[in-house]
């Protein structure tokens, strides 16, 4: 990697702390989220980066890919909120989450997930196998009383490309693949007091651009490439259609898009036995020491 290119991953990092220290005092619970999503993928924008994916919102036994539908009349609640949140500049990209405990009872599950994240971090270095990350991250939540969510993983980053390359687990699973210096990688420990593993439940509100060289229907066609050029194939919101796109979406073209395979819904991911889960991410540059970037 390239000092220019680091130094674009470092600002970019440098937005999200910005976001996050602007979110320490935020009053999460029993606002809207359409309300949250919005005020955050504004600051993202105010401070001068992108959207990566829209903003993930997923309560309690929710663990990933929640996010507001539009005219969402949902608001929080529950025991706790998992924040995830990408951000980038020409395709550099720097993926993190947090937890925010409304019931205090959970505050070692949400300690558990943190307390995961930064023992992988001690332990990262160029030429690492990527089953000794998993072990520590699962020994240190099995360590807190909580599983680690088998299922779900932490990934590699490339430019434009959220989910690029390695995975990185969040337990031996015996992967003797190595870490290279220079990899960007986010890693994220999920912890739960449910069994360990998350099912697919609905639509999330999340989608991404599928292959479709092969419509021939011109007016599909040129919304596609819109879409393309907007959003970078990067992850978007199905409420960031109606927001940019509010001509085509009256036309019909984004179910015509469904109906054609053209538009991929991610599902919303729930812990398969009803389990809170809580979620601690950050994306590193791997170098020795790392360059923990948010």
């Amino acid at each position: 990697m390239t000092d220019e290119e680091i130094e674009k991953y470092i600002n970019v990092g440098k937005i999200a702390k910005k976001i996050r220290d602007c979110l320490k005092e935020y009053n999460f619970f029993n606002k809207g989220y359409e309300e949250i999503c919005d005020y955050i993928e504004d600051l993202i924008l105010k401070f001068g980066g992108r959207p990566a994916f829209p903003v993930n919102l997923s309560v309690d036994h929710i663990a990933a890919h929640d996010t507001a539908l539009p005219n969402d009349g949902r608001k929080v609640d529950g025991k706790l909120l998992k924040v995830d949140f990408g951000i980038h500049i020409d395709g550099y990209i720097v993926d993190n989450a947090f937890t925010v405990v409304f019931d205090r009872e959970y505050h070692e599950l949400q300690r558990a997930s943190e307390d995961a994240l930064r023992a992988a971090i001690d332990i990262i270095k160029p030429d690492i196998e990527v089953w000794k990350i998993g072990d520590i991250i699962e020994n240190t939540i099995k360590d807190n009383g909580f599983f680690p969510i088998y299922n779900l993983s932490g990934h590699q980053i490339d430019r434009y490309k959220l989910h690029a390359g390695i995975s990185i687990p969040n337990y031996n699973n015996n992967e003797k693949t190595r870490i290279k210096e220079g990899m960007v990688i986010a890693i994220e420990p999920f912890a739960t007091d449910g069994k360990g593993f998350v099912r697919d439940n609905g639509d999330s509100g999340i989608m991404r651009l599928e292959k479709w060289k092969s419509i021939r229907l011109s007016s599909v066609r040129l919304f596609i490439s819109k879409i393309e050029k907007r959003y970078n194939g990067l992850p978007f919101a199905k409420r960031w259609l109606f927001k940019d796109f509010q001509k085509e979406v009256q036309r019909g073209l984004v179910n015509l898009c469904m109906s054609f395979g053209v538009l991929y819904a991610y599902p919303r991911l729930v812990e398969v036995a009803g389990g809170v889960v809580s979620q601690a991410e950050t994306t590193i540059i791997v170098y020795d020491p790392p360059i923990v970037l948010v």
